[in-house]
């Protein structure tokens, strides 16, 4: 069992290491367009942004740095101020000083709203994240959907694909989104279970 377990260790750092030296990476507009795009110059911070964020590094508290670790629920849909989960809401952001919120179903108003105020009281901006596995539409009403990854494959044209992120993209953005949760990988290893990647 040991030299088994040896023997697989070599073979996974030998095909890692053979992989690592492989042939340069292709950009996306090379590979779906065959153009290069144009290299930006790499950001530097000046004096003034480093000092600030070493004050912030060395002033925040423990309580505060954890809590900038947790992202919370919430639901993308108007709420009244007085309303329970608002309330909730609300002192997860002030009390807790959460770093993030995970958007659930909501629409584009009650969102765009939320994630506002939401801002508004945070002592540090929060990241805003949400599942768009088959575009907006999968979370927010009246935004653009799309046939979910294994019909966008099915179609054999790669420019579907990158039209879907595109698109996907421009509504997160108009949402205050940071981060969404897609494209996914899926191993349909049911077929007759209608909710992996179909």
């Amino acid at each position: 069992m040991q030299s088994r377990l040896k023997a697989f260790l070599l073979l996974f750092i030998g095909l890692f290491v053979l992989g690592s030296h492989s042939l340069p990476a292709q950009s996306l507009s090379e590979f779906l367009f065959g153009q290069t795009v144009k290299n930006f110059p790499e950001a530097r911070l000046d004096k003034a942004s480093e000092e600030y964020l070493d004050s912030l590094i060395t002033n925040t508290p423990l309580e505060e740095k954890i809590g900038q670790l947790f992202f919370i629920p919430a639901q993308g849909e108007f709420t009244n101020r007085d309303d329970r989960s608002f309330k909730m809401l609300e002192e997860m952001v002030q009390k807790h000083h959460v770093g993030g919120i995970i958007f659930m179903r909501g629409d584009i108003y009650g969102q765009a709203v939320m994630t506002n105020k939401l801002q508004r009281m945070a002592k540090f901006p929060l990241w805003i994240s949400q599942d768009m596995e088959f575009g907006a539409a999968m979370r927010i009403s009246g935004t653009t959907r799309f046939t979910p990854a294994m019909g966008v494959a099915a179609s054999g044209d790669k420019r579907n694909a990158f039209m879907m992120g595109k698109i996907t993209a421009i509504e997160a953005k108009a949402l205050g989104v940071h981060q969404i949760y897609a494209p996914v990988l899926d191993v349909n290893n049911n077929p007759d279970n209608p909710v992996i990647n179909v």
